[in-house]
């Protein structure tokens, strides 16, 4: 496995973490559909809510922002997958209520794998 893809795997391992950290349960982790994929299906049942959680893990900025990354387009992606989980792998009647979120981690530069966490929430 190459280092970005080894970097992105331990973002997303610490995104649940931080993630169940904030009380969220996690429903599924990299849903993939035709219509795009879902890194992180939580459930916030303080709101009664299902989050769609895009994780961004990137050394820098120089191409794109990573916020920027999780545009119209890519909402749009992760909402077809969202209907398509709901709807034919957990087969339920309906598609719930859900916000689409973003988690930005950055390598926090310490020898203990943390990262520096920036979160996003109601991007939809």
């Amino acid at each position: 496995m190459d280092k970005a893809k080894l970097l992105g795997t331990a973002g997303e391992d610490y995104a649940a973490y931080y993630l169940k950290l904030q009380g969220k349960a996690i429903v599924a982790r990299n849903v993939h559909s035709s219509g795009g994929e879902l890194d992180i299906i939580a459930y916030d049942e303080s709101q009664n809510l299902y989050l769609l959680i895009e994780v961004k893990t990137r050394t820098n900025e120089d191409f794109v922002s990573a916020l920027e990354s999780v545009g119209p387009k890519k909402q749009k992606k992760m909402q077809n997958a969202a209907a398509y989980f709901f709807l034919n792998i957990l087969r339920w009647p309906y598609i719930p209520e859900f916000e689409i979120h973003a988690l930005i981690l950055t390598p926090s530069g310490k020898s203990d794998g943390a990262f520096d966490v920036a979160y996003y929430d109601d991007l939809s």
